[in-house]
């Protein structure tokens, strides 16, 4: 059975209110009129009981929080069955610590959340983040392809702060429905078509550069088996959560093993271009879309497939096989990137010779 939770909500809401003793995050939520909707969620019993999250977020004791709260119109559309579990997305919308609109930094700011539940979550530490990105007055929060917009920032707690947005942010999805989503429907077919697809939704924390329908098209990967299609898509996969922060971020060249099992090296000395490379520079992508979240990861699209190279000569002396991790929940883990302004390139080689004809 499904259920519309404006409907359900609204009618609940004269039968149900949030506590209203002072100025808690809990309190503004209450006397919002545009929050109705969610008050009634956290009261109403049908839904199931959130007084954790309740008791969390109505006093200081608790620590200070940041919440992502939907309006009464995000949730005019959203559905829901018995078996949703709400206490989970409610906790992808709540972050560690009091994060006001201007301490988001231009472009992209990744963020954990209080989503730890492992049905969502597998990511090394942490909580299953969200993706703020900022442009100019504008920020919106981007839950894998999909995003919300914020409309009202910066409303104060005794205990936080609070932005209202128009959509409820729903935790990510698995690498190949994000990828569906995406439209990377060559890429889907091609996972599929390697019997890969399992395989990578469950590897926990991993980057994957994933070429869109273009780049299959214009590639020739038709003299491949499907042992050499599989270890080519692996070359595309990094361990290790690679945000496009870490990649501008960077002071000097540093390797990377890929899941193909060859090195790829991450240059981001000039300010304007990141270069990933190994020692032949025999292929060119360029990123043209960063940091779409999945829920074991993220995926950075590019405009070519990388096709190894059948010989390989030195890597740099520095090889390191790198997985960043998460620092505490809710903190900002990526720092920033203004991703307008960078052009993003990736050289790629590799001394696979199971891809030797």
């Amino acid at each position: 059975m499904h259920f519309k939770i404006a409907a359900l909500a609204t009618a609940a809401l004269a039968g149900s209110a949030l506590a209203q003793s002072g100025n808690s995050i809990t309190d503004l939520i209450g006397s919002n009129s545009d929050l109705s909707t969610l008050a009634a969620l956290l009261t109403n019993g049908t839904f199931g009981n959130f007084s954790s999250i309740t008791t969390t977020l109505s006093n200081s004791t608790n620590g200070n929080w940041t919440i992502f709260a939907p309006s009464n119109s995000a949730f005019e559309g959203v559905q829901i069955t018995n078996n949703t579990d709400l206490s989970s997305i409610l906790s992808y919308h709540i972050v560690n610590g009091t994060h006001e609109a201007s301490s988001f930094n231009s472009g992209a700011n990744i963020v954990a959340t209080n989503l730890t539940n492992s049905t969502y979550d597998m990511f090394p530490s942490g909580g299953v983040p969200v993706n703020v990105m900022v442009s100019g007055k504008n920020v919106a929060v981007y839950h894998g392809v999909d995003y919300a917009n914020v409309t009202s920032a910066d409303n104060s707690a005794s205990n936080g702060v609070v932005h209202i947005i128009n959509a409820v942010l729903m935790p990510p999805m698995s690498v190949n429905n994000t990828a569906l989503q995406a439209k990377l429907d060559k890429f889907v077919n091609a996972l599929n078509s390697t019997n890969s697809t399992d395989g990578i939704n469950s590897k926990k924390g991993i980057t994957i550069f994933a070429p869109n329908d273009d780049a299959f098209s214009s590639a020739d990967l038709s003299k491949f088996n499907s042992s050499q299609l599989a270890n080519i898509l692996a070359y595309h996969v990094v361990e290790g959560l690679w945000f496009s922060s870490n990649l501008t971020n960077m002071t000097s060249p540093m390797n990377i093993t890929t899941e193909a099992g060859s090195n790829l090296t991450i240059d981001a000395s000039s300010a304007s271009s990141v270069k990933l490379t190994d020692t032949s520079g025999n292929e060119t992508a360029h990123i043209v879309k960063t940091d779409i979240l999945t829920d074991n990861g993220v995926i950075h699209i590019i405009d070519t497939v990388l096709i190894p190279a059948v010989n390989a000569s030195s890597v740099p002396t520095n090889s390191t096989n790198i997985t960043n991790s998460q620092s505490g929940v809710g903190s900002l883990i990526y720092g920033n990137n203004d991703v307008s302004l960078v052009a993003v390139s990736l050289t790629v080689m590799s001394a696979l010779f199971a891809l030797m004809l």
